[in-house]
Order: structure tokens, then C-alpha cells, then sequence
């Protein structure tokens, strides 16, 4: 069962990949991101805050748009088209089918993520140009800039002579290349002095580490939408899964109702910026909250995809 498991969140993650949504979204999302500082010099004195408000909100909703195209691709359009036979007869339970689509969908929205923030941390480093007397960052113009033409040009190289899958070959590559740039860019300052790596984390306005925890919990809301959208696609199709996804996220920053994820316990912008500590036993305490949702919206998508016909 378990190498069944595997093996359909291996197919759905790689052929999820492969739609034009996903390149869209991740690029998209990533421009938004690089323009992030440009954007929050617009404020007066609130430059720092509204970087990371953009940044934070920019992943959840390009997560958000992710996980439902991703998971109606997924299982929607495999039901309509009726390749879900091919599956199902193997034989294939539906509950491992579901969880397999689940981890796969998952995986996507992790490299995204992955990629996501670190051209967020570079824009965290590089900082709103709010003065005059302020300069660009350099480091970070120079290292992101490079990471991002490597990534492009040995993409195109491999799809024109090995016959890689771009998008694929782009989003793998970019995976790897911008962790390198925001490493090269801890080890040096905006005048291209050597700094101590740590410099980035503990020095005086720099909210890195804190920046690094509320993007787990942001990844960690974006994996339990993604179980919604899931149990959504086992009966509609995208735009209805989109429209009751967004719902969903509403309801989850606006209220706490018990049957509705209660999203305003992985937003953690407010905290960063009134300087308040993300502890170890909050993390804990909403990683709990979340797997426990997740399973609980799981259950109920196996329940409704055990009733679909998809013959």
C-alpha cells in the first residue's frame, strides 16, 4: 500500500508540474515578490511592515490559487477524462488514492513555497529603499539576478538538447540556485564586506529568523486549504472548487468557527512587526491544530469520493 502511496504522489507531483498553472502561478508570484521592496517604499514609516505583510500575503493567496488548480488537475479533470480508471483498477483503494493525490499536491505547493521565499528573503534583505541617502542592495541584485539566468539558461539548454520538460527543469533549478544566492548573500554586507552569517539573524531590525517561522506556519495553512481543495475536487470542478477554496480562507482569517480552519493562527505578520517572539510551543501547538484538521478534511474527501462514479 505504502509503495502505491508513494507512487501516486511521485506521478501527481511530476505531472502537476507540468501544467502551464503552475509555471504561471510560481512566476507570477515570484515577479510580485522581487517588486516587493520597490512597492513598500509607498508608506511613511511603515516600510519594514508593509514588506512583510506583502510578502506573507503574496505566498498565501499564490498558494492558495495554487492548490486548487493543482488539485483539480489532479483529480477533477482525471475523473472527466477517465484516465482515474487506470488507477482504481490496478486495484487502487480510493482512500490510498486520495491520500496519494493529497502528498503529491502537497509536494507542489512545498517547492513553490520553497522557491517563494527565497526570493522573499532576498527582498526581506534588500529592504525598502525609503530615503534618499539609501542604496540599493547590490548583493542581492547581483546573486538573485544571476541565480535566475543560470536557472533559465541551463532550463533552455537541457530542453533543447536532452529534452527536458521546461517548466520542470526551471522550477528544480530554481529550487537549488536561489538558496545559493541567499547564502552568498548572508556572508556579505550591502558594500560587499564578509559579515558573519548570523549578522542577518540577530542584528539590530533584522527580523529574518522570525520571518522564517511565519512562513512555516504560512506552508503549514497552505497544506491544510490544500486538503479542502482535495475534498472539493472529488465532486467539482475548478472554478467551484476555486470560488468554495476562497471561501474557505475568508471564513478562516475572519472568524472562529469550529468547522472552518481557523487560518488567523498560522498569520503571524502582526507579531513580527509588534516584535513579539514566535515560541517553539507555538509552532507545536498549531502544527498539532493543522494535521488534525487535515486528517479530519481527508476522512471527509475519502467519504466523498467513495461515492463518485467515475466509471
Amino acid at each position: 500500500m505504502i509503495s502505491k502511496l508513494l507512487t501516486i504522489a511521485a506521478n501527481t507531483f511530476i505531472e502537476s508540474l507540468r501544467q502551464p498553472a503552475f509555471i504561471s502561478i510560481l512566476g507570477a508570484v515570484s515577479l510580485l515578490l522581487a517588486l516587493n521592496p520597490a512597492i513598500s517604499i509607498l508608506t511613511l514609516g511603515e516600510d519594514q511592515k508593509l514588506l512583510i505583510d506583502l510578502g506573507l500575503s503574496t505566498i498565501l493567496l499564490g498558494g492558495l490559487f495554487l492548490s486548487a488548480f493543482t488539485a483539480t488537475g489532479s483529480i477533477s479533470a482525471e475523473i472527466d477524462n477517465k484516465t482515474i480508471l487506470a488507477v482504481l483498477t490496478k486495484p487502487v483503494a480510493k482512500q490510498v488514492f486520495i491520500s496519494g493525490k493529497y502528498l503529491g499536491v502537497c509536494a507542489v505547493i512545498s517547492l513553490a513555497c520553497w522557491i517563494w521565499t527565497m526570493v522573499f528573503l532576498l527582498g526581506v534583505r534588500h529592504g525598502a529603499i525609503s530615503a534618499a541617502w539609501d542604496t540599493a542592495d547590490i548583493p542581492v541584485i547581483s546573486f538573485g539576478t544571476i541565480a535566475l539566468g543560470l536557472a533559465l539558461l541551463v532550463a533552455a539548454w537541457g530542453n533543447y538538447f536532452r529534452s527536458w520538460n521546461f517548466p520542470t527543469a526551471l522550477s528544480a533549478l530554481l529550487a537549488v540556485f536561489l538558496p545559493l544566492a541567499w547564502g552568498l548573500v548572508l556572508i556579505v554586507d550591502k558594500s560587499w564586506s564578509l559579515q558573519p552569517v548570523s549578522t542577518e539573524f540577530t542584528g539590530e531590525g533584522k527580523p529574518t529568523g522570525q520571518v522564517l517561522l511565519a512562513l512555516l506556519l504560512i506552508l503549514q495553512a497552505l497544506w491544510l486549504l490544500a486538503s479542502v481543495a482535495i475534498a472539493c475536487s472529488t465532486r467539482l470542478r475548478q472554478l467551484s472548487t476555486l470560488l468554495i477554496l476562497f471561501g474557505v480562507f475568508l471564513l478562516g482569517l475572519s472568524s472562529d468557527l469550529s468547522f472552518a480552519p481557523n487560518l488567523q493562527l498560522h498569520w503571524m505578520s502582526d507579531a513580527i512587526s509588534l516584535e513579539i517572539p514566535i515560541s517553539p510551543a507555538y509552532i507545536a501547538m498549531v502544527s498539532a491544530y493543522t494535521v488534525l484538521f487535515i486528517g479530519a478534511i481527508l476522512c471527509l474527501a475519502s467519504a466523498l469520493f467513495e461515492g463518485r462514479e467515475t466509471g
